[in-house]
């Protein structure tokens, strides 16, 4: 408990990342899976857990096309355009694949063409926000 949370209304436990498993990127085009060292203690939760529960309370729905209802579809879909699946991950040795797909390196410009903004560029200030009132 510390001085901060003692302002809070309600606290939700998280799990540390010692209790999670996850995907992680150890290059440009290689990806790690790493399981949790210790059990979860208590009744934690990973943030994405919590995250995908109040979604689905509130009727929304996390992910698009492949929904996510928890920390593992989180991690498939981080791994979606890569080709790869946690699946697979596991299986791999030293649990580690290189991407199937992976993304040629791209300038500023190119990543800038084709914002999905009002103006086409990225924006600071919502131009789609400032006539709404406060």
């Amino acid at each position: 408990m510390t001085d901060t949370c003692k302002y809070a209304d309600i606290l939700l436990p998280v799990q540390p990342s010692l209790e999670l498993d996850q995907v992680e990127s150890v290059g440009p085009d290689t990806f790690y899976y790493h399981e949790h060292a210790v059990e979860p203690a208590g009744e934690a939760w990973s943030d994405m857990d919590i995250l995908a529960a109040l979604a689905d309370r509130m009727g929304i729905t996390l992910g698009g096309d492949h929904p996510i209802h928890n920390n593992a579809d989180f991690m498939d879909h981080i791994l979606q355009s890569t080709g790869l699946t946690v699946a697979e991950l596991k299986a791999a040795p030293n649990r580690m694949l290189k991407a199937k797909n992976v993304m040629p390196p791209r300038t500023s410009e190119q990543i800038i063409t084709g914002v999905k903004t009002p103006s086409g560029k990225i924006e600071f200030v919502s131009s789609v926000l400032e006539g709404c009132d406060k």
